[in-house]
């Protein structure tokens, strides 16, 4: 072979070595957890919310608490007005717990962003951040407090700044419920909108989560840039079996994670030993032109052996024990983002 053709091939070479280094470089991976954490609240009451069983005892001897705790039908939840001591002991309890299972992914970081449900307010969030998450390095703390009756809100987090202003999006629903949080953040260039949501429990007719989601479909179609989605969206599988509540509302404008992915999982919540993706990861279909995509072989269930039980069934928080995180278990998926040109 002769020198001209030997330092062709090695010109050669080192180009595609320099192109492919320079893809790398320009493309940005990024991870995506959506947790609902169960009840995560602070120790004080917030005027106007029903919220008064997450107090510490001794703020509930009252005969006006003892009364309204009176009225509460559901045995366990009426126990739990009257005897359940939240005191910050227990407060950081849950928190560590819930931050251990976290920070589980990436490393000991946590996820690049996460999406959290059921929590109080901003408050317990800056807690939550600043106390048991501060290996994450989470720069953007949103939580925007919203007209639930018991107070509970939706939450981002992110290593990533934010790139404009959070807002919380009405569901203009026939009864009160959360809305959905929109959060803008730059990633390696281009601004990517993560949505939060938690949509209206089983104990709500189908119905109303069929209004949700078409409010929420509305949402998303009027997003110019590409977005992703995480949350409780409260669907069971034997109601999206009869409804087709996913296939109608979520697809046409999203990849769905344990649609894309998870394979195995058996689902985020388990009732009565019927396993359900009540928490969902969604994916805006156009991010292929926005040089984005998900990773579909990295979606899956988070499992912490400590936070399970029998049957991988999810463990709830005992206040008395310290034990368990959430009857939930959280998703988790990897994206990726080319970096934009100028």
């Amino acid at each position: 072979m002769s020198n001209l053709i030997i330092k062709k091939l090695k010109y050669v070479i080192f180009i595609s070595i320099a192109l492919l280094s320079h893809e790398l470089l320009a493309r940005t991976e990024f991870s995506l957890m959506t947790y609902n954490v169960e009840n995560l609240f602070d120790d004080q009451h917030d005027v106007g919310k029903d919220d008064e069983t997450y107090l510490p005892l001794n703020e509930k001897q009252s005969k006006a608490h003892k009364d309204k705790c009176k009225r509460i039908s559901n045995f366990k939840f009426r126990k739990d007005c009257y005897k359940l001591d939240w005191s910050q002991p227990v407060i950081a309890n849950k928190m560590k717990n819930i931050s251990d299972v976290i920070l589980s992914v990436e490393q000991g970081r946590g996820p690049d962003i996460l999406v959290l449900a059921e929590v109080e307010n901003l408050r317990v969030l800056v807690q939550l951040n600043e106390r048991f998450l501060k290996a994450a390095g989470y720069k953007t703390v949103q939580s925007i407090e919203g007209n639930d009756p018991r107070g509970i809100d939706v939450a981002v987090l992110s290593r990533y700044e934010l790139d404009g202003k959070s807002e919380l999006l009405s569901l203009e629903l026939s009864r009160p419920t959360r809305g959905v949080l929109k959060v803008p953040l730059k990633i390696n260039g281009q601004t990517v909108t993560v949505f939060a949501a938690h949509f209206p429990s089983q104990g709500s007719p189908t119905e109303v989560r069929k209004e949700a989601l078409n409010h929420l479909s509305t949402i998303l179609k009027n997003e110019k840039g590409p977005w992703v989605a995480g949350g409780d969206f409260n669907i069971t599988k034997e109601e999206n079996e009869e409804f087709h509540l996913i296939e109608n509302y979520l697809q046409p404008l999203a990849d769905v994670s344990h649609l894309i992915g998870c394979e195995g999982c058996k689902g985020t919540h388990n009732y009565k030993g019927k396993w359900s993706f009540l928490d969902l990861l969604l994916f805006d279909r156009r991010l292929k032109k926005f040089g984005m995509g998900v990773e579909t072989g990295s979606i899956k269930v988070v499992k912490l052996d400590s936070m399970v039980g029998k049957k991988d069934k999810p463990k709830r928080f005992d206040p008395d024990k310290g034990q368990g995180a959430s009857d939930h278990l959280p998703l988790y998926s990897r994206l990726f983002v080319q970096k934009t040109s100028k």
